[in-house]
């Protein structure tokens, strides 16, 4: 198999956590990363964060393919190419107005559009 190791993929995992792989030989196997079955761009490495991407609230599926595109193998090419997904969750950013009172005083805030609301 092109991996020796990787992060577990048990439960559902917080989009702060760094997705991690152990291949083999890292000059042969190649690995690309993907977010909800679309390859991320550049992300080619060990390792992956999720909030690096601008993901939409909820689960989203990360699945590293590691290959190794060997020519010299022409039987069992299976055992070339390993998956391993993991489900993540990205909360959302809290939205709308928010004001905070000190006595009789009320302090705008702005919202998350960066627009003034008052």
């Amino acid at each position: 198999r092109p991996l020796d190791d990787h992060l577990a993929t048990a439960g559902v995992l917080p989009a702060t956590t760094s997705l991690w792989v152990q291949p083999v030989d890292s000059e042969v196997i190649q690995l690309q990363w993907y977010i909800d079955d679309v390859p991320a761009p550049g992300a080619t490495g060990n390792t992956f964060e999720p909030g690096n991407y601008a993901l939409s609230p909820g689960n989203h599926t990360i699945r590293v393919v590691a290959s190794d595109d060997t020519d010299w193998v022409r039987i069992d090419l299976d055992k070339l190419r390993e998956d391993v997904t993991w489900t993540i969750n990205v909360v959302p950013e809290p939205s709308g107005i928010v004001l905070a009172g000190v006595g009789a005083m009320l302090v705008c805030l702005w919202r998350r559009e960066r627009r003034r609301v008052c």
